[in-house]
């Protein structure tokens, strides 16, 4: 039997959700239309955020499956922070800061979750 989907507007920004997703074992809803989750991509762990598949939009990739919950109220769900403005050359560079606190909080839940 197929699992259903979680309906977007059934979605509570700042849980966590069980996906089905080109990337991401899980993920946080931003309350837009994003799940932030961490991504393996060339040896590489990090951030990233995949959208919800509403079967329409070329974009979506995540389909939510369960909700595991509500991230800590310490934990931000962003993907990132604005950082510091560098200039390379004559052009400025804004850079931005990797959330580390959700990093941590969703490595820590991949860990001790069986997500198959």
């Amino acid at each position: 039997m197929a699992e259903e989907t979680l309906r977007m507007e059934d979605l509570v920004k700042g849980h966590i959700y069980r996906l089905r997703s080109r990337n991401l074992a899980c993920g946080v809803y931003d309350g837009a239309s994003g799940f932030i989750g961490i991504r393996l991509k060339f040896d590489e762990r990090y951030l990233f955020t995949e959208y919800y598949d509403d079967g329409v939009s070329p974009f979506g990739t995540a389909r939510p499956k369960e909700d595991l919950g509500a991230l800590p109220d310490d934990v931000e769900p962003v993907e990132s922070y604005p950082g510091e403005d560098k200039m390379m050359g004559s052009v400025k560079i804004r850079t931005a800061r990797m959330n580390k606190g959700l990093f941590d909080f969703l490595d820590n839940l991949e860990k001790n979750t069986n997500f198959e």
